[in-house]
């Protein structure tokens, strides 16, 4: 009896154990399952949210409202960067052999063969963001331009010992469409540039100082900007042409490089595409170096 006790006694345990042993392994493959559930889930709902974006990302806004407003700063380097794609496809276009028959601007031609580098390479311009682009564009060296974005000429008085190290045979000044969005009259813009000049004649009296001309805007600019119109830019003009001939000062107007061309702007009907800057240089090359 006790011998049968005993064994019935081990077949209990061993039952007892193989369940333990069996409920450990169900327990076991039902957490597996769930972490692989819950794996499968987060991959498809991750999957969802990429292709979402994506699709965001790659829609077009339904209306003009839902594009958002570029500061002028961004507005001017999108310019920019847009008027580099049109400097690349310039040099891509010249690198292309011409036929006999095709007819050819022998102006354009002039202006391949021009290194306005060299011509200008002991010269400096200083002004604002029209300036500045000049070396943006590559199509002068940095260290022959002087120009920030918004500048005003008072502005322009902090760049004298700049000016100075440069020691430039020939200076380019262009402001005015900062000083007009200040609200002044060209009275007073003028008597403020000839403050500038005199300064820099101090510092540099052997360089030749060419002031140019405020240049036009688009008719349209004036109902985003209604003081930076063509009325007060005229007004600009004829002051600083009589302060000029007051001061024995250089004065160049640029305005007929613009007559009849209102592709050279950029949409916002005040700064300029990439031709524009050959034209430029090549009027002040027939006005100033011969």
């Amino acid at each position: 009896m006790a011998k049968r006790r005993r064994k019935k006694r081990k077949i209990i345990i061993a039952n007892k154990k193989r369940f333990t042993l069996s409920m450990i392994v169900i327990v076991g493959i039902v957490f597996v399952l769930s972490k692989s559930i819950k794996a499968i889930q987060h991959k498809d709902k991750k999957e969802t949210i990429i292709i979402e974006k994506n699709n965001i990302a790659c829609s077009a806004p339904k209306s003009i409202e839902d594009i958002p407003e570029l500061s002028e700063k961004d507005t001017v380097e999108e310019q920019k960067l847009s008027g580099k794609e049109e400097k690349v496809q310039a040099e891509e276009n010249s690198d292309v052999e011409l036929n006999n028959d095709e007819k050819v601007d022998p102006t354009e031609i002039d202006d391949k063969n021009k290194n306005y580098s060299e011509i200008f390479k002991d010269d400096l311009f200083v002004g604002d963001s029209i300036t500045d682009s000049l070396s943006f564009y590559e199509i002068l060296e940095e260290k022959n331009v002087i120009a920030k974005l918004g500048l005003t000429v008072v502005q322009g008085e902090k760049e004298i010992n700049n000016i100075k190290k440069a020691n430039p045979s020939n200076i380019y000044l262009l402001f005015g469409m900062n000083d007009v969005l200040m609200g002044i009259d060209g009275q007073k813009f003028a008597k403020n540039y000839a403050e500038f000049v005199h300064k820099i004649q101090d510092e540099l009296p052997d360089a030749n100082i060419y002031v140019q001309s405020v240049i036009p805007v688009s008719p349209n600019v004036k109902q985003k900007k209604p003081l930076l119109n063509n009325v007060n830019i005229d007004k600009f003009n004829e002051a600083l042409m009589q302060m000029c001939k007051d001061e024995n000062i250089n004065y160049i107007d640029l305005r007929p490089i613009l007559e009849n061309e209102s592709e050279l702007y950029e949409p916002d009907g005040i700064h300029l595409k990439y031709k524009f800057y050959k034209l430029w240089l090549n009027y002040l090359i027939d006005n100033t170096k011969k």
